[in-house]
């Protein structure tokens, strides 16, 4: 099995917190990673039990408190957000305990769910300030390529460790087409079709339907692959919903289901008062490149690779090995992660003359800043780095500019960096 760098973070922070709640999409290894540690000692618990068995879950919401008492911490609970009346009874189990013996009060509860809202709505209601709520993703590069993986903070220190480190054989368009859910990248012999295909129908019947009222699949199902092919795109409701033929508030609530269960998410735009006219859309991004592919019926890595998608498919793939290395590292990538798109005018005289720039990426660090371009590209130029510009009044605080690319080495001229993807 891929040892998985989120480990570290379980394993801290249950020395900290009572409770400790692993969320993410349905399928990325969030029972299987807990399952190892468990196993392998480094977390302690005397059983691991799924609110998926129909028994264990109409026990657990028809009584709480005997539930509890019959399956005693340290344990591990799977889809927690099956029975949501343990949050409460939790919180007065912890706090007991907390009162009784609080150096033994850490490592009590470890929970698992893929629907964040509802486990969000849990802790924020009945356990805040004891619990410590973990994003996990499927698989990054680094966790298949054995690699230490760091935040994707380009500093300094990071480019140097980035550059000792040799390139890897990884085929880019055949791992953006495969994805990275553990189950594709471990099974050489798995039908990529049907897995995707049941993992769609189960992910509506299951997950979908529990939050929100779906009477027709198909057609919702239509809406993800809409959302899908727009993956680094900026989000624009109004869009979603003319091409679905829905109503704006009813895709404004599909795409939250999306959001919610860890399908998508979203990218923040960079907000500063010394840059004129930005565009304050977010920015969407599909979690898992190959399901976004399936979802875009795009049959082949080599039609993608030529397709009119090949480009945001790239970007999506990029951005989310650095969220990825983010989330992995137990960071909240919206403290680091922004991107921008401002209207820049050309003539003084003329009125809405103007032309868009864009900056794919942006990250923040202790007061610094790395802007960052993704291009599908080999070919290699200097003018590459033009829209950087929109940065200018911000100049003091850029640390380095990077180009992320098709480039087998990096290149490092007057703090801007041609950075291969192969190294993220």
């Amino acid at each position: 099995m891929l040892s998985r760098t989120l480990k570290k973070t379980i394993i801290d922070d249950a020395k900290n917190f009572p409770v400790v709640i692993l969320t993410g999409a349905r399928q990325v290894g969030k029972s299987t990673l807990l399952h190892v540690l468990k196993e392998d000692g480094d977390i302690l618990a005397n059983e691991h039990i799924n609110l998926k068995d129909l028994n264990l879950k109409e026990f657990a919401n028809s009584d709480p408190i005997g539930f509890l008492n019959n399956y005693k911490f340290p344990i591990i609970i799977d889809e927690i957000q099956e029975a949501p009346g343990l949050f409460n009874q939790i919180k007065v189990v912890v706090d007991k305990q907390r009162l009784t013996n609080k150096e033994k009060s850490c490592g009590m509860y470890f929970l698992t769910g893929s629907q964040k809202i509802n486990v969000m709505k849990g802790t924020k209601e009945s356990l805040a300030g004891i619990v410590s709520v973990i994003e996990m993703s499927p698989l990054s590069e680094s966790e298949i390529n054995n690699q230490d993986e760091l935040p994707f903070i380009p500093n300094e220190e990071f480019l140097k460790k980035k550059n000792t480190q040799p390139l890897d054989s990884r085929d880019v368009f055949y791992n953006i087409f495969r994805g990275f859910f553990p189950e594709v990248v471990a099974n050489k012999n798995l039908n990529r079709e049907r897995y995707y295909a049941s993992y769609v129908v189960t992910y509506i019947e299951k997950d979908v339907k529990e939050i929100v009222d779906i009477k027709d699949t198909i057609k919702f199902k239509r809406f993800i692959s809409t959302v899908a092919v727009r993956t680094g795109q900026e989000l624009i409701i109004s869009e979603l919903a003319k091409d679905n033929d829905i109503r704006i508030e009813t895709a404004e609530k599909w795409f939250n289901v999306l959001k919610q269960t860890g399908l998508v998410y979203t990218i923040q735009p960079f907000n500063n008062n010394l840059i004129n006219r930005i565009i304050k859309r977010q920015k969407i991004y599909f979690a898992d490149t190959g399901l976004a592919a399936y979802l875009s019926n795009i049959p082949t890595k080599e039609a993608l690779e030529t397709s009119y998608l090949a480009g945001s498919f790239y970007e999506t793939y990029v951005v989310n090995e650095i969220t990825k290395s983010f989330l992995n590292n137990g960071l909240n990538k919206d403290m680091y992660m922004y991107w921008i798109r401002s209207k820049q005018s050309l003539s003084l005289e003329v009125k809405d003359n103007y032309a868009l720039k864009e900056i794919d990426l942006i990250i923040e660090s202790n007061f610094k800043l790395y802007p960052i371009e993704i291009k599908k590209t080999s070919s290699l130029s200097f003018s590459m780095f033009k829209n950087f510009s929109l940065l200018k009044s911000l100049e003091d605080k850029i640390e380095y500019s990077l180009l992320i690319c098709n480039g087998e080495k990096m290149i490092v001229n007057d703090k801007k960096v041609f950075f291969p993807v192969k190294l993220i």
